[in-house]
């Protein structure tokens, strides 16, 4: 195929499974990536998980906000320490995709026992009631669309009160009552607001220090 002389090019842009996924400046996960469990970041987040190094290793934080019961609710996030950007390129190393399972499934573990901890019972199979459960919940999205392309990050919590409520990929979310805007003719569905609140700093430190226990055990 000829092509014509003067046609604009396009720049092939690097594979996504290709990318170069050193630390960027500018990053507040990438500066916080070399931080040790227990250092507190710029945002007042606590590291309290770390696993492998720089090519292949995990970090995770808990975070000083949380949308849910600020009293009862927390919320933890787990990155890479290296720039990734999106789910595919976990699978970019065994030893990766290896610490990113290890990594999850202790977290999962640590929250558990801290919530089964201050709910004062212990951690059973089977509750018999909503409250009893121990319900946890992970969030995370990538896209390659440039203006959301960001550090990879998941956010895992206790899912209950606000942050419990049906989420569109839940089969509970289609079932919700439909209503009809009178102005617009747009159709939507109500949900209770989630706000941000901030955890009493004596409360996050003791959290800390509960999940980097429980996380290493």
């Amino acid at each position: 195929m000829t092509e014509r002389t003067g046609a604009k090019q396009r720049v092939p842009e690097a594979s996504l499974l290709h990318e170069d996924v050193s630390a960027r400046t500018g990053c507040a996960f990438c500066e916080e990536a070399p931080l040790h469990p227990g250092a507190h970041t710029s945002y007042g987040a606590i590291v309290i998980y770390h696993i492998g190094d720089a090519s292949d290793g995990w970090f995770a934080t808990l975070s000083p906000k949380t949308g849910g019961d600020a009293g009862r609710g927390f919320t933890v996030q787990l990155m890479p320490l290296a720039h990734l950007t999106h789910f595919a390129q976990v699978a970019g190393t065994r030893a990766l995709a290896a610490n990113y399972g290890i990594a999850f499934a202790r977290l999962s573990r640590a929250m558990t026992e801290v919530v089964a901890a201050a709910g004062g019972g212990p951690i059973t199979g089977v509750s018999d009631t909503r409250d009893e459960g121990l319900a946890l919940a992970a969030y995370g999205k990538c896209t390659t669309w440039k203006e959301k392309k960001e550090h990879l990050h998941l956010k895992l919590f206790p899912f209950r009160g606000a942050h419990g409520q049906p989420f569109t990929v839940d089969s509970s979310f289609l079932r919700k009552e439909v209503f009809t805007d009178p102005a617009s003719g747009e159709e939507f569905v109500k949900m209770k607001p989630v706000r941000k609140k901030a955890i009493a700093p004596e409360r996050l430190v003791l959290l800390a220090e509960q999940l980097m226990r429980a996380a290493c055990a």
